[in-house]
C-alpha cells in the first residue's frame, strides 16, 4: 500500500497501512454451546444456564445489600466500642489480601510503599472506618445468634463437610474445618433470621444490572452517604 499523507497546520503525517485484520466471531449454535461447557447441549441450554447464574448472582447481591442495610440501622442504636487491636488486626488482614491481589508478598508490598515515600499506617489509614464497621457487624450478628440460640446440628455440619471434602475424608484437620463450617452455617442462618424477621421496603429507583452486580451502585451510594454525614458535621 502507498503511504497516505494528511496535512494540518503545516504538519504532515504519513501513515502506511501494513495490514487490515478482522476478528472472527464464532457462530452461536449448539456446537458453540457444547464448547462452552459439557453441561450445555443446545443454545437454549446455554441461555438458560447463563440466565440462571446471573439470577443467582443477583440474588446473592440483593441479600448482601439487605443485610448491610439492616446492620447499618442497628449499629447507631448499639453502644459498642471496638478495641483498637481488633481494628489493627482487620486492617492488617486486609493489607495481606491487598498484597496477594497485587501478586506480592506482604513484606515486599511494604518495601514498595516505603520506596515510594509512604508509610504503612498512612497507606492503610483510610481503611480503618470500614474495618471498624465490619467488626461491629460481625459482633452484632454473633450476639443475635447467641440471643436467639441459633445453631446447626452435627449432622448438618458433617453433611456439609462431606460435600466440601468428599475427596479428602482422612484430613488430619477435619475437626478444625468442621468448626469453621459450623460457625459459617450459624452465621448464615442468623442472616436468614434477620431477613425473615424484618420488613424492608423495596426501592422504586431503577438500577442497571451491571451497576448493581458489580457493586458500583452501592459504592456510589455509600460515597454519597459519607459525604452527607460530613456535611452535617460541618454544618453543626
Amino acid at each position: 500500500n502507498k503511504p497516505v499523507a494528511y496535512e494540518k497546520d503545516s504538519t504532515v503525517i504519513k501513515v502506511k497501512i501494513n495490514s487490515v485484520k478482522k476478528k472472527e466471531v464464532p457462530e452461536v449454535d449448539d456446537e458453540f454451546a457444547q464448547d462452552v461447557s459439557e453441561e450445555y447441549k443446545t443454545v437454549a441450554d446455554l441461555k438458560n444456564g447463563l440466565k440462571g447464574k446471573l439470577e443467582k448472582e443477583l440474588g446473592e447481591r440483593l441479600k448482601e445489600t439487605k443485610i448491610s442495610a439492616l446492620i447499618d440501622k442497628i449499629i447507631p442504636s448499639v453502644d459498642l466500642t471496638v478495641p483498637v487491636c481488633m481494628i489493627d488486626y482487620e486492617v492488617a488482614n486486609t493489607f495481606r489480601k491487598f498484597a496477594y491481589q497485587m501478586g506480592m508478598r506482604e513484606e515486599d508490598a511494604i518495601k514498595f510503599l516505603t520506596a515510594n515515600g509512604q508509610k504503612l499506617d498512612e497507606f492503610t489509614s483510610p481503611w480503618r472506618p470500614d474495618a471498624e464497621h465490619t467488626i461491629k457487624s460481625q459482633l452484632i450478628i454473633t450476639k443475635i445468634r447467641d440471643n436467639e440460640k441459633i445453631s446447626v446440628s452435627d449432622e448438618e455440619v458433617n453433611a456439609e463437610y462431606d460435600k466440601q471434602h468428599k475427596d479428602d475424608k482422612d484430613n488430619p484437620n477435619a475437626e478444625l474445618y468442621k468448626s469453621m463450617i459450623k460457625d459459617n452455617m450459624e452465621y448464615q442462618k442468623t442472616i436468614e433470621f434477620l431477613l425473615d424477621n424484618n420488613k424492608l421496603t423495596p426501592s422504586k429507583k431503577q438500577i442497571k444490572y451491571e451497576d448493581f452486580a458489580s457493586g458500583k451502585y452501592l459504592e456510589d451510594e455509600n460515597k454519597k452517604s459519607k459525604e452527607n454525614k460530613e456535611d452535617e458535621v460541618k454544618s453543626e
